[in-house]
C-alpha cells in the first residue's frame, strides 16, 4: 500500500492540512519548545524539561550522585523538595516570576501542575499571529531563566533575586526576538515597560 496520495504528497501530510484547515492549525508542545527565534541552548534546555529529564537535586539524590544527607530543598524558598515542577512553577516565589509576566501581558492563568501542561496551554492561546512570536518566546526564555537562575544561586553562592528575574526575563526576549528577525522594530526600554503598544503595531510575517 502507498504512503503517498496522487500529488505526491504523504498520506500524513495530507490529513494534517485538512485536519488543520477545518479545525485550525494543531497545537502541540513541540511546535513551541523548537523556537528558531531563541537561541539552540533554550530550546534544548525546554525539551529536556518538557520531557522531565533535568537533573534535580530530588533526581541526584534518587540516582545516588547526592549522598543521601545532602538536602534537597528548593533554592529559592527552602521549603519544599526540588522537583522539576515546583523549582520551575510552583515554588511560591518563582510562581510570582510567572504571575508578573502573564501581567505584563495582560492575562491570567490557573497554575499548570507540569511542565507539560503549561507548555499545552501555552502553545494553544489564542492571540494574534503577529503577536505570537512574542508570546511563544516567554515560557522558553522563563523556563531557562529560572534554571540559569537555580545553578547561579547553587554552584556561585548567589543570593536568589527572583524580584529582578522578570525584567532581565523580558529583556533577554526583547535582545534575541530582534536578533532574529529584522521585522521587530522596538526599544528595549518599550518592551519593557510599553508591551500593550507594541502587541498592536509589530508587523506581520
Amino acid at each position: 500500500m502507498s504512503l503517498l496520495d496522487q500529488t505526491g504528497q504523504s498520506l500524513v501530510s495530507v490529513f494534517y492540512n485538512f485536519i488543520s484547515t477545518v479545525h485550525g492549525t494543531c497545537n502541540h508542545p513541540i511546535h513551541l519548545v523548537w523556537n528558531k527565534q531563541l537561541p539552540p541552548k533554550v530550546q534544548f534546555f525546554s525539551w529536556l524539561a518538557w520531557k522531565y529529564k533535568l537533573k534535580t537535586s530530588v533526581f541526584l539524590q534518587r540516582i545516588g550522585i547526592l549522598d543521601g544527607s545532602a538536602s534537597t530543598l528548593c533554592i529559592f524558598c527552602q521549603e519544599q523538595q526540588e522537583t522539576a515542577e515546583h523549582v520551575l512553577i510552583s515554588c511560591h516565589l518563582v510562581w510570582k516570576v510567572w504571575t508578573g509576566l502573564l501581567q505584563w501581558w495582560g492575562t491570567t492563568w490557573v497554575v499548570p501542575n507540569s511542565v507539560s501542561n503549561l507548555l499545552l496551554w501555552w502553545s494553544g492561546f489564542d492571540c494574534r499571529k503577529s503577536e505570537r512570536r512574542i508570546w511563544n518566546a516567554i515560557p522558553l526564555v522563563t523556563l531557562w531563566s529560572i534554571w540559569k537562575h537555580r545553578n547561579e544561586c547553587l554552584f556561585q553562592a548567589s543570593s536568589p533575586n527572583l524580584q529582578e528575574l522578570q525584567e532581565l526575563i523580558v529583556t533577554r526576549i526583547a535582545i534575541w526576538l530582534k536578533a532574529a528577525s529584522t521585522k521587530l522594530h522596538f526599544s528595549i526600554n518599550d518592551f519593557l515597560y510599553n508591551i500593550s503598544a507594541i502587541r498592536h503595531c509589530i508587523n506581520e510575517g
